[in-house]
C-alpha cells in the first residue's frame, strides 16, 4: 500500500480550524479554561489575571496558536506572577514584531497613511518604553533618562499603553515577601533550641 493510498483512506473528514490569531474573542474565555484547569492540577487558588494582563494576551498572535496559550497559563498558574507574564507577552511582543514584521494584520482599506504610522510609532513607543522598564528593573525616572523623556512623559505614556499598573504588582509582592520573611524571622526567634550534651 503506498503512502498516498493511506492518506485518502485516513482522510475521510477535514476540519478547518483558523488559527488562534483569527478568533481573539475566544482568548478570555480559553485563559479562563486553562487558569481553572491547571489551579486544579497544581492545587492552587486561581489567580485573577489583571486587565493589563488580558489585554496584552490579546493583542499578542500567538504563532503557537493553543498550545501556546496553554503552556502560557501553566506558567502563569505555577509563577503567580502578574507583572512577570505580563512582561512575558510584552517581550514575547516584540520579538514576534522582529521576527515577522510584514506579517502583521492586513491595514483596512479606509485607514490613511497617517493613521498606519501613528499605529506603527505607537507600537515602536510602547515597545522602547518597556524594554526601558525592564532594563531599569521598573525605576521610571531611570527608564525616563535613559529614555530621553520627562518623567511625567513616561508617565502619561505608561498609562496610555497600559503599562501603569506593573508598579502596584511588583510593590505587593515585595510587600507579600518581606511579610512571609518577617513571619519566618519570628518564628525562627519562637522555636526553642535543643542541645544534647
Amino acid at each position: 500500500m503506498c503512502i498516498r493510498d493511506s492518506y485518502y483512506r485516513l482522510n475521510v473528514l477535514s476540519i478547518h480550524i483558523p488559527p488562534l490569531r483569527e478568533r481573539t474573542a475566544e482568548i478570555p474565555l480559553l485563559f479562563r479554561h486553562f487558569l481553572v484547569k491547571y489551579s486544579e492540577k497544581y492545587q492552587k487558588a486561581a489567580p485573577d489575571p489583571s486587565k493589563h494582563l488580558i489585554e496584552a494576551a490579546l493583542r499578542y498572535p500567538w504563532p503557537g496558536n493553543l498550545r501556546e496559550l496553554e503552556n502560557f497559563v501553566k506558567r502563569y498558574v505555577i509563577l503567580e506572577d502578574d507583572e512577570g507574564s505580563f512582561r512575558e507577552l510584552l517581550e514575547m511582543t516584540g520579538q514576534q514584531q522582529r521576527l515577522t514584521p510584514r506579517e502583521a494584520s492586513p491595514v483596512p482599506k479606509e485607514m490613511g497613511l497617517k493613521a498606519l504610522v501613528r499605529g506603527l510609532k505607537d507600537e515602536a513607543e510602547m515597545e522602547a518604553i518597556a524594554d526601558a522598564l525592564e532594563k531599569t528593573n521598573w525605576c521610571r525616572k531611570d527608564a525616563a533618562k535613559m529614555l530621553g523623556i520627562s518623567y511625567k512623559a513616561l508617565l502619561y505614556k505608561m498609562r496610555q499603553f497600559n503599562l501603569d499598573s506593573g508598579r502596584g504588582a511588583r510593590s505587593a509582592a515585595a510587600k507579600a515577601a518581606r511579610e512571609a520573611a518577617a513571619k519566618e524571622a519570628e518564628a525562627k526567634e519562637a522555636t526553642p533550641v535543643v542541645r544534647s550534651s
